[in-house]
């Protein structure tokens, strides 16, 4: 086990050592829950003297979103949107429905870096407002940002931002299902025009044939 670990560290050393020189600390970019300076130096023979040697754990922060409705009616097609820091993969849709009420409040998710925010505009902007809180449920969540619809921005550190990457408005649509279309009038076949009947033929007159003459003899001379 320690010598498949050993090479597997080994190689990452080499990749590290390629990208960046030996006078980075390679230790530091080791550290693990199970991987310390200590067994660097005994099991695998670097020298860790100038590194920290100190271990972070990645560690995320719960985004919670408070959305309010001035009508109590939802948001009317507004939504809100967390986005990757390269604005190409949508994190988290969330929108007011009737049923919420005024105002209803959600987790965005936990997040290691900064992410980017898009709120549609909707058919009634004028009564959308949300509050962004990090911390999560905890009594430290400190609040971020405030805004309405349509907005965009984005919160943290998002060290791939790019601006010209990002989207000029979050694209207006509805989490609720379309309602079905209202069927139309129905329209009675129109019935074809009415022909006058076509007169019946003409007969035509029976021709008698009219009787041969009767021949009478001449009298012979006398």
């Amino acid at each position: 086990m320690g010598w498949v670990l050993g090479f597997g560290l080994h190689a990452l050393v080499v990749v590290l050592l390629a990208g960046v020189g030996r006078a980075a600390c390679v230790c530091d970019d080791l550290l693990s829950d199970d991987i310390t300076c200590a067994y660097l130096e005994k099991e695998e023979g670097f020298d860790c003297s100038s590194c920290s040697c100190v271990y972070t754990p990645t560690q995320c922060v719960e985004a919670l979103l408070v959305m309010k409705d001035t009508a109590g009616d939802s948001w009317n097609g507004s939504v809100f949107m967390a986005l990757d820091c390269n604005a190409t993969e949508t994190l988290k849709a969330l929108a007011l429905n009737a049923s919420s009420g005024a105002n209803a409040t959600r987790s965005l998710g936990c997040f290691e870096e900064g992410f980017f925010i898009l709120v549609s505009e909707g058919s009634a902007p004028s009564e959308v407002s949300w509050s962004l809180y990090l911390g999560g449920v905890t009594d430290d969540a400190a609040l971020e940002l405030e805004g309405g619809a349509p907005y965009r921005g984005f919160v943290g550190d998002c060290p791939t931002f790019d601006p010209s990457a990002m989207p000029s408005l979050a694209p207006s649509f509805s989490l609720l299902p379309s309602p079905l279309p209202s069927p139309g009038p129905s329209l009675s076949p129109t019935p074809p025009p009415s022909l006058p009947p076509s007169p019946a033929p003409t007969a035509f007159p029976s021709i008698v044939p009219s009787p041969a003459p009767s021949t009478v003899p001449s009298p012979a001379p006398s």
